[in-house]
């Protein structure tokens, strides 16, 4: 008899869980059918972009039981100064509160959200090779800024003479290009031939004009601190000289 009462509180709780979670996405939902005002589109926007250069957007079945499906955003910035904007975002699009671990020099954080991921999926495409620009999304400047800027906190490198991001999709790295260009910042693209023939190709985005690269602070800049300061420092010490 004991048994028998504890299997049915057992499955008396599976219920009530499931309940809550039922509850839970229903909030989520509700929340987003009412969030199309400018301000949200840009945290889309800026999660995107954020995804795009340093992220997985993910459906992963577990191997130990086939029909278990976890929905995944997980995102590996290098700096904390973009976990605060990265982590605005998904709280109040998607009422998510992800823990943060530190790897090395990675912030590692990782959500289990199977609406951020179908709502985000509907937006873009993610992954190494097939991230794109969501231009179907980004249909005004400002959301094309916003996305920009997260992508080159991620993917950006700041030299003396360039801003440069490097990758080994080329179409999306073209669309990149295009997007740049729309706001009337002058770019080349190059192709790399790695050593090893095991390797992929990399592909080049350059902003080397100095006018172009001041056009970029100016209109875009970063997210990312020391990327944002060294590209202010090296245009006050420009003009100093």
């Amino acid at each position: 008899m004991i048994h028998i009462k504890n299997k049915k509180l057992s499955e008396y709780g599976k219920k009530g869980a499931l309940i809550r979670w039922n509850n839970f996405n229903k909030k989520i939902i509700d929340n987003l059918k009412i969030k199309n005002k400018p301000c949200h589109l840009l945290l889309k926007a800026r999660l995107c972009g954020f995804l795009a250069g340093d992220g997985t957007v993910k459906m992963r079945r577990e191997n130990k039981n086939i029909t278990r499906i976890n929905y995944e955003v997980n995102f590996f910035p290098d700096h904390i100064s973009l976990v605060k904007p990265y982590l605005q975002a998904l709280e109040e699009l998607y009422c998510k509160k992800p823990s943060i671990k530190m790897d090395g020099k990675l912030y590692r954080i990782r959500t289990k959200c199977k609406i951020a991921y179908l709502d985000l999926s509907k937006i873009s495409k993610f992954g190494l090779h097939t991230w794109e620009v969501p231009f179907n999304f980004l249909k005004n400047d400002k959301l094309k800024i916003e996305w920009l800027r997260a992508f080159f906190d991620s993917e950006g490198y700041v030299g003396n003479k360039e801003i440069r991001i490097q990758s080994v999709n080329e179409k999306g790295l073209h669309q990149v290009k295009q997007l740049l260009e729309e706001l009337g910042i002058e770019l080349k693209m190059y192709k790399y031939e790695r050593k090893n023939k095991n390797w992929n190709t990399n592909y080049i985005l350059s902003i080397m004009k100095k006018d172009h690269r001041k056009m970029y602070l100016n209109k875009i800049g970063f997210n990312h601190e020391i990327k944002l300061l060294k590209l202010k420092q090296l245009f006050s010490e420009a003009t100093v000289a």
